[in-house]
């Protein structure tokens, strides 16, 4: 289906505000996006092009400095000095 994940509504204002999911967290909930526009076809054209940017860049969305800090920990660990790591460790 198409429109999956889609929801374009009018506000009390008079403007349409569109929902789109654009990926889930680490606690399976989906996580919306929302855009505005003054016509239905606004909000529509605004939430299509904001659902294919989020997929095409869904995959490196959930990369955190910390997950990145983790794994470059995890491979150093049998390099360093116990001090060292330690270190590293209290560092962060």
């Amino acid at each position: 289906m198409e429109n999956e994940g889609i929801c374009i509504i009018m506000r009390k204002d008079g403007r349409y505000m569109g929902k789109f999911v654009t990926g889930y967290g680490d606690d399976r909930k989906a996580q919306y996006q929302y855009v505005y526009g003054k016509t239905y076809e606004e909000a529509e054209n605004k939430v299509l092009i904001g659902r294919e940017i989020a997929t095409r860049f869904l995959s490196c969305r959930y990369i955190t400095v910390g997950k990145v800090y983790r794994e470059w920990l995890n491979a150093v660990v049998n390099r360093v000095k116990e001090s060292t790591l330690a270190n590293y460790i209290n560092k962060f």
